[in-house]
């Protein structure tokens, strides 16, 4: 490896990742070259460059503090990021406190009658979107939900899924424990019958997948955390009141995420691509955080530049590499846009940054939004973890 020097320390506490985000990490490796998702390799790339240039990041914490012991594919990534040091250890023990915890379901339970309404209005909004990501739901992730959880129906959120979906609370005992059963929900996935029962379960997982969210973004306001949900969770969630922050990926930093994913797939097997992406990640990271000349993330590049530079720092690690593997997920993803990825950070308060961590801002619009777009002295993603307690998301924004 390369010369290197002492870099500026940039390590504080981040937060949490969704872990349905990791989840599709997974599938996209499975199914490859097909494919994975609605959200195609966009979700694998967003949480590749997290994990690459944040430190500090561990699970979103669910709904009880006991450890869950996962098995199967997500189990197996879980474990290996934990032992390459990019996740930390004692979130996926999910050390929330049991008043955060309960102060987060009580929340919950206040603003029941305003989830009900605004639930029935995204099912009115986006009966395509859900139809499309319900079928990816049911397909790819039901099984493996029921093998790490026990259950496809969350029994913390049984008094809400009673009120929002005006069903009796022993109607829903009666059916976590016929989901609870590994060969009920094979058969749901196989043959997706027209019964009440397989139509309460679809309401119930949709809702519980939105109602997480929720309660992951109570917890991070309450903890001061930083959270990045998976972005379907993102629509149902409720608009903060700060204005939002914008921060460039470097072109470099964006095709080593695509770098670090494509080499992965040189490996025939599920667990030995898992294995090789969180090698990857953790190459990176150490070599990064040593000053390692050839890893130059924080310079903006033209894209033909960026790209030899980014392929000059997965080598220098030991990642296998070919020129087109820069932008070879990136071009099969229809609704990425190259050049022209970002962060977004939504504050929940209206917390300044401190002046050290940008040069100047402009205002951009993000769709409908404008946003505060922050020029940071490295360009470096890392400067998120500097930024005040948020959600995280992707964004497509003009450099």
């Amino acid at each position: 490896m390369g010369k290197y020097g002492k870099r500026e320390d940039v390590t504080t506490t981040f937060g949490w990742i969704d872990s349905m985000s990791i989840t599709q990490v997974v599938q996209a490796f499975k199914v490859w070259p097909k494919r994975s998702s609605p959200y195609g390799w966009d979700v694998p790339g967003f949480v590749t460059s997290l994990l690459i240039c944040t430190d500090n990041i561990g699970l979103a914490p669910g709904m009880s503090t006991r450890r869950i012991m996962s098995i199967g594919p997500i189990g197996f990534i879980t474990k290996e990021l934990i032992r390459a040091g990019v996740l930390s250890r004692s979130d996926f023990v999910n050390s929330v406190s049991k008043l955060a915890i309960r102060q987060a379901q009580q929340r919950i339970n206040r603003y029941c009658d305003r989830i009900k309404n605004d639930y029935r209005d995204f099912l009115a909004r986006s009966p395509e979107d859900i139809a499309e990501w319900m079928d990816w739901s049911i397909h790819s992730a039901w099984v493996e939900h029921t093998q790490n959880f026990g259950n496809l129906i969350d029994a913390q959120f049984i008094p809400q899924f009673a009120r929002i979906l005006d069903v009796t609370k022993k109607d829903l005992l009666d059916l976590q424990r016929l989901t609870g059963s590994l060969d009920a929900v094979k058969h749901f996935v196989r043959k997706r019958p027209d019964t009440d029962a397989f139509n309460m379960t679809y309401e119930c997982f949709l809702l519980g997948t939105l109602l997480r969210g929720l309660y992951h973004d109570y917890l991070a306001r309450q903890g001061t955390q930083q959270v990045a949900h998976h972005p379907f969770r993102e629509v149902f969630l409720p608009k903060t009141a700060a204005q939002s922050l914008a921060y460039d990926e470097t072109n470099v930093e964006y095709y080593l995420a695509n770098i670090v994913l494509r080499s992965a797939l040189l490996e025939k097997k599920l667990e030995f691509r898992l294995a090789r992406w969180a090698d990857n990640i953790r190459r990176i990271r150490t070599a990064n955080r040593l000053g390692y000349e050839e890893i130059d993330l924080i310079s903006e590049e033209e894209p033909d530049l960026a790209k030899k530079k980014a392929l000059k720092a997965a080598k220098t690690v030991g990642i296998d590499v070919h020129p087109r593997w820069a932008e070879e997920l990136a071009n099969a993803l229809p609704s990425a846009v190259i050049f022209a990825a970002g962060f977004q950070l939504d504050p929940y308060s209206c917390t300044a940054i401190s002046a050290g961590y940008y040069l100047f801002s402009r205002k951009i619009d993000i769709g409908k939004r404008v946003a505060r777009k922050i020029y940071t002295r490295s360009g470096y993603l890392s400067r998120l973890a500097q930024s005040p307690p948020g959600r995280i998301s992707r964004i497509k924004i003009d450099k």
